[in-house]
């Protein structure tokens, strides 16, 4: 669950705001049980963010994990925003090119339960240049107002 406050979405003191021309989607395949799914307004990229608790130690470990069962095409690398940081790499599955940040929270959320990674899944189709995804003023927008 997610706390809607002066126009921020929170899981405990962590928050984000959503970029305008952000469409939520209501029926996503799968709910995020501690955040959402949407799209920019062309929905070119889908876009899942989620605080998860991860057994690994950070979100450095934790994104590596992930990528040891995918075609890495840039390596988890470290990654400041305005107001938080984390690791962030770019890779590809059977059908689909994905852009992934892990930002450590450490803290309680709002369900009562630990949630120690942000993370914010991009899934576009393969062979989608994720480098320009990445650098959109609609991800950047999203990137820059996560507050740890």
């Amino acid at each position: 669950m997610l706390l809607f406050q002066s126009g921020r979405f929170y899981v405990g003191k962590s928050s984000f705001t959503l970029p305008d021309g952000s469409i939520i989607n209501t029926i996503p395949d799968v709910q995020p049980e501690a955040g959402m799914v949407f799209f920019p307004s062309s929905e070119e990229y889908s876009v899942n963010l989620n605080y998860e608790y991860d057994e690994e130690e950070n979100a450095e470990s934790s994104l590596n994990h992930v990528l040891s069962d995918f075609r890495v095409q840039s390596k988890a690398m470290p990654v400041l925003f305005e107001k938080a940081s984390g690791w962030e790499s770019i890779y590809d599955c059977s059908d689909s090119s994905i852009y992934e940040v892990h930002v450590d929270v450490n803290q309680d959320s709002v369900l009562g339960e630990n949630r120690n990674v942000l993370v914010v899944f991009v899934l576009a189709p393969l062979g989608s240049d994720m480098r320009r995804i990445r650098n959109s003023d609609f991800m950047q927008s999203l990137l820059n107002s996560i507050e740890q």
